[in-house]
């Protein structure tokens, strides 16, 4: 069946992916991702749109929200990233939001792996589609001391403090 799926997809193009596995409640999950790129979101939507219905199977488009978050770190080669060691703030920025976010240990070396496991957490707190299309720009920075006199809050808020701006806006 592995083999099946993944010639399926290599016919939908690039910047898709999937995974799939078994839910705690018995059903297999199969989840089209987008791989975090907002040009893709059409493609995934078609991928789950023209895919048949499978007795005992549930598709997802998207990586959603993980229930596990805030337990899980990421490794991107050197880069190791925990929740509890990234800060953020939000600005309102219209329909969209920027984040800044503040990462201990970051530098100039690391940026780009810390930002890419920081972007794996977003996606983990927030689900793969709000992450595209509600945050229009993100900023990463050393954590500061005392990161809570920057206006900064740890990641962990980050999923009520997110739905309490759009749940507002949708009023």
């Amino acid at each position: 069946m592995t083999l099946e799926i993944g010639e399926a997809f290599d016919m939908l193009g690039d910047g898709l992916s999937f995974e799939y596995g078994k839910a705690e409640d018995g059903i297999y999950e199969f989840t089209v991702s987008a791989e975090g790129m907002r040009e893709n979101i059409p493609g995934v939507l078609a991928a789950v749109e023209s895919a048949p219905e499978i007795e005992g199977w549930r598709l997802i488009a998207f990586r959603p929200r993980n229930p596990r978050f805030p337990t899980l770190a990421v490794r991107m080669g050197d880069a190791y990233v925990e929740p509890d060691n990234v800060w953020y703030r939000i600005v309102e920025a219209g329909e969209r939001v920027d984040l800044v976010v503040a990462i201990e240990g970051l530098a100039a070396e690391n940026k780009g792996s810390m930002g890419q496991a920081v972007f794996i957490l977003l996606d983990q707190a927030l689900g793969e589609y709000d992450v595209m299309t509600k945050l229009r720009y993100v900023d990463f920075e050393a954590l500061p001391p005392g990161p809570g006199r920057h206006g900064l809050k740890p990641l962990t808020e980050i999923p009520a403090d997110f739905d309490a701006i759009f749940l507002e806006g949708a009023q």
